[in-house]
């Protein structure tokens, strides 16, 4: 692995991410769930800059390639689920538990489309949709661990279950675009 700044910043949000659930699943009080909030804040920035600096310093590696999408998913599998069980799950069983399995359906169903054509990876690069499908997951996780953090602001909670359903429909239509792009790669479909 070469050590520099857009791939620290990949690696931070990896780490971050138990950090933050488990603050979330603690909850003994509410700085916790604060401190959680303002942590995702920070990592789900460093998705935007692992990005930018990469590409503004020439920096792009293989190991950073990897590990983004990853460092993306888990991010968004794991926290959705950390919320599912939080009062967002159990004041919204349906308007949540419906966008969040639509969302972790498809990250597992690309990751593994992912693994069946590598050969012809080029193929199912992250598409435009793709990057907008994740920054509408992000805003969403955000507004929701803020309703948490924040139970007074009842606009965070609305928000993040509006947010969380267009990240759905986005997540459909781009797993579609990739699979679709994808599907010549199946002989026997």
């Amino acid at each position: 692995m070469k050590f520099n700044i857009p791939n620290f910043l990949t690696l931070f949000r990896v780490l971050c991410i138990p950090i933050i659930a488990i603050l979330i699943v603690v909850k003994t009080n509410q700085t916790f769930i604060i401190l959680a909030f303002w942590l995702f804040i920070l990592s789900a920035v460093t998705d935007y800059l692992d990005g930018l600096t990469a590409r503004k310093l020439n920096q792009i590696t293989e190991f950073g390639k990897v590990l983004d999408p990853i460092a993306d998913k888990l991010m968004t599998v794991i926290l959705l689920c950390i919320l599912y069980g939080s009062k967002v799950g159990s004041n919204y069983p349906l308007g949540f538990g419906v966008p969040m399995i639509l969302i972790i359906f498809r990250e597992i169903f690309i990751s593994g489309l992912r693994e069946h054509v590598s050969k012809a990876s080029g193929i199912l690069q992250v598409s435009w949709l793709a990057k907008i499908k994740t920054a509408f997951q992000l805003v969403a996780i955000g507004a929701l661990i803020g309703s948490l953090a924040f139970p007074n602001i009842s606009s965070f909670e609305n928000f993040g279950l509006l947010l969380i359903w267009i990240a759905a429909l986005l997540t459909l239509i781009s797993g579609l675009d990739y699979f679709l792009k994808a599907k010549p790669y199946f002989k026997d479909l």
